[in-house]
């Protein structure tokens, strides 16, 4: 009996975390995690015309929030060549065709995918960053297109449910 319930109560407990923690979160420099009760995570970030984005895997530890993120892959289709498999810069896989690669237009800007792992924090709705050292990032920070020097918060706030 102690045995059913202790289990019973371990359940619950994931999955109140997984419900506390899914949803929308942004930073004040342009990046936004969305975290899913099925357990995906996509990443979104942007700034002087670039972006960056992931979208992956998570799970949750005590209060320690762990993502991978899974590669897209666009095929590469040139004539008399064999298919190859590129990293996409785009969240959806494509088919790239040409003639030769130098038709392929290969845009420095469009963006690119974060591919790692990590991981974050959660605490009282909010996401820090864990630098190497197992520390947590809240130290103010500026932005860099900021003249004035204003210093914004460096942590995520949750925006949605």
């Amino acid at each position: 009996m102690k045995i059913k319930f202790l289990i019973f109560s371990v359940i619950i407990f994931i999955l109140f975390q997984k419900d506390k923690i899914a949803g929308k979160y942004r930073d004040n420099f342009g990046s936004e995690y969305i975290f899913n009760t099925d357990y995906t995570y996509e990443y979104n970030a942007s700034f002087h015309f670039m972006g960056f984005s992931s979208k992956g895997k998570w799970r949750v530890k005590n209060d320690t929030i762990y993502y991978e993120a899974i590669p897209s892959y666009d095929t590469l289709r040139i004539a008399g060549k064999r298919d190859s498999l590129i990293l996409s810069r785009n969240k959806t896989p494509q088919l790239i065709s040409a003639n030769s690669y130098e038709e392929v237009f290969w845009p420095k800007s469009s963006g690119e995918q974060d591919v790692h792992k990590n991981k974050l924090f959660f605490k009282d709705r909010k996401l820090y960053k864990i630098k190497k050292n197992g520390k947590l990032i809240t130290k103010k920070r500026t932005k860099s297109d900021r003249i004035d020097g204003e210093k914004f918060d460096p942590w995520f706030n949750k925006v949605t449910e």
